[in-house]
């Protein structure tokens, strides 16, 4: 009789101690943020914590700055008095996302879709230093290799995270030599069609609005320019490619939303912001017809064609 009490009560408390457990996940999971899967959240160097904002907010992709110490340690931010350990981009950025993919079954939300974009801007002008800070960070990044989107071999591999070099201090020649990486480039539409680079090296296309369209979200969106932002988007689709646009009118109200539908509609993979996302995980939310974000394209041609054609592969331009 006092053994089968025993077991009894071994097992409620065991009942007990799995719905604890499982309350607290459900807790956890309450409080995480919806994913916004269109959201990019531009730089903001002098933030206290590099994660905080991104996190909190769900965003789809975001951008960082970094920077090479006299350490020989890749910083993250624009502070460079901050030469301390912690600071580096391994122990600031990549183990805390590691420790979010092993939380949430590997992903960086619960509810997210497809790989979440890291863009990395070199903050240096020294091509020796933009050189020697991508060798460094391309070891940190392989000590953190199990989330990371890799190229091997020719073929793309899906991780919950793909890191996007973006900005002049990225060296291009140096990735599209590499047979096995863990990051890839930030390009522009110049970079679509048989003389551009290959999607497996540059998968995202980043433009600044005011080159190519000049309405405001005011009055109506011009036909032509309505025409040439469908078929711009359509033809970077076509060859594997996300879309990104910055520098966005700053509107509020009804020239915003008019400005977010057309980007939308015209199928824009991410739209930039400086702080505030819930603006637009609130339109998200109520247009949830849109359709989800592209994840990273497979190849489309590999980079000894992309070699062998004779293209420059000189840095990427300067972009927010």
């Amino acid at each position: 009789m006092a053994d089968s009490l025993t077991m009894v009560m071994a097992g409620v408390a065991g009942v007990s101690v799995a719905g604890i457990a499982a309350g607290a996940a459900s807790a956890v999971a309450r409080r995480e943020p919806n994913f916004v899967r269109r959201a990019h959240l531009a730089r903001d160097d002098w933030a206290l914590d590099p994660l905080a904002r991104p996190m909190r907010t769900g965003v789809a992709s975001f951008e960082l700055g970094v920077w090479l110490d006299d350490e020989d340690r890749v910083q993250v931010g624009s502070n460079r008095w901050d030469r301390d350990a912690g600071n580096a981009i391994g122990p600031r950025v990549l183990a805390r996302l590691a420790d979010r993919a092993a939380l949430h079954g590997g992903r960086m939300f619960p509810r997210q879709r497809g790989s979440i974009t890291l863009m990395l801007e070199i903050a240096e002008t020294d091509p020796a230093r933009q050189l020697r800070t991508y060798e460094v960070l391309d070891t940190a990044l392989r000590e953190h290799a199990s989330i990371l989107t890799r190229f091997q071999d020719g073929a793309v591999i899906p991780g919950p995270v793909t890191v996007i070099l973006t900005g002049e201090g990225a060296p291009r020649q140096v990735l599209a030599a590499q047979t096995d990486r863990l990051a890839f480039i930030d390009g522009t539409f110049s970079d679509v069609g048989a003389w551009g680079a290959p999607a497996n090296l540059v998968p995202m296309l980043s433009e600044d609005w005011n080159w190519r369209f000049g309405w405001d979200g005011h009055e109506t969106f011009p036909a032509a320019e309505r025409q040439l932002l469908r078929e711009i988007v359509a033809t970077a689709h076509s060859d594997g490619r996300r879309v990104r646009f910055y520098g966005l009118p700053q509107r509020w109200g009804r020239p915003r939303a008019r400005i977010w539908r057309e980007l939308i509609s015209s199928g824009v993979d991410l739209i930039t912001l400086s702080k505030d996302v819930r603006p637009l995980a609130r339109y998200l939310r109520k247009h949830s017809s849109v359709r989800d974000t592209v994840t990273i394209a497979p190849q489309v041609r590999n980079d000894r064609a992309y070699e062998s054609s004779g293209h420059s592969a000189g840095a990427v331009g300067a972009r927010r």
